[in-house]
């Protein structure tokens, strides 16, 4: 291997690593400018779970668990207590699940929607 050689592919080495690094710095800044639309948009989409697991109710208040983990009870319009919602998560072989189920107050429950499934079809 000549001097040209090495000196050619020492460029295109060095070429190739400035190109990554600065695709790597544009998709992490991309990720901090939309972290927060993002994390805004998985909150509304819990909200609007919380409704579709417990039709029955009007508005929801956090209940802390004897696990440390919050649930949620569901009140009608007129403060009676509706049901409960809680949300699970369990491991799988794509990534994680996590699941909101909803309970009336008899413990049916009364729906159930996948917030996370990363599982293959």
């Amino acid at each position: 291997m000549t001097a040209s050689d090495r000196k050619s592919i020492l460029k295109t080495t060095l070429l190739l690593f400035l190109i990554c690094a600065v695709v790597t710095g544009i998709v992490a800044f991309v990720n901090l400018l939309t972290e927060d639309v993002i994390a805004g948009n998985e909150a509304a989409a819990a909200d609007r779970a919380k409704f579709t697991v417990l039709p029955a109710a009007a508005s929801f208040s956090p209940a802390e668990l004897s696990d440390g983990k919050v649930g949620y009870i569901g009140k009608n319009d007129s403060g009676e207590t509706v049901g409960y919602v809680f949300t699970t998560s369990a491991n799988g072989y794509g990534g994680k699940l996590t699941v909101m189920t909803g309970f009336d107050r008899s413990g049916a429950v009364t729906g159930l929607v996948f917030l996370t499934l990363n599982e293959t079809p």
